[in-house]
């Protein structure tokens, strides 16, 4: 196993994504290339929540590298598979845009929650609901014990909502557990 975390702050536009892969240490073989088309389009009017990255571990940076973000040296989780022999779930994320919607010196609620892609209802036990104050950018670092989640397949969901508990931004992320 091998991880490449690579973080690039790119302006809005329209990018060609390619990605080259070979293995140099086996001779004759082919060389596998990946390509995609992104788009880059921020929202400054709405709230958005930015992708949800699944961790190993995390713990506070000591010297900053290409795992730091926010105080935080973070070892991404490289699979949405957990098994049982993993008692964590950790995870973060950022939300933008809540001065810009809510106003200055405003709060929201924030919850995330693990939904079993069946019910889709918050599972009682791996939920969390907070008042949290407005920000530039708010980053999000927690975890659940899922030592005793149940074999199944679910999503871990974050929502935004306000005052009259109206959701405003919603982020969903599969994974799988087995127990």
């Amino acid at each position: 196993n091998f991880i490449d975390l690579q973080r690039i702050n790119l302006k809005e536009g329209l990018y060609n994504f390619e990605l080259k892969i070979k293995d140099l240490q086996t001779e004759n073989t082919k060389e596998y290339v990946f390509h995609d088309i992104i788009t880059m389009a921020h929202k400054t009017d709405e709230i958005e929540i930015s992708g949800i990255e699944y961790l190993e571990k995390y713990y506070p940076t000591q010297q900053a590298n290409a795992l730091s973000r926010n105080g935080y040296d973070m070892v991404p989780y490289v699979a949405d598979f957990y098994p049982s022999n993993i008692k964590t779930f950790a995870f973060y994320y950022e939300i933008y845009n809540t001065k810009t919607v809510f106003g200055e010196n405003q709060e929201f609620l924030l919850q995330y929650y693990i939904e079993s892609t069946n019910l889709k209802q918050p599972h009682p036990n791996y939920t969390k609901t907070k008042k949290q104050k407005v920000a530039d950018v708010i980053p999000v670092k927690s975890e659940f014990s899922i030592e005793g989640l149940e074999t199944g397949n679910y999503n871990f969901v974050v929502e935004i909502r306000n005052k009259e508990n109206k959701v405003l931004a919603t982020k969903k992320s599969f994974f799988q557990r087995s127990n």
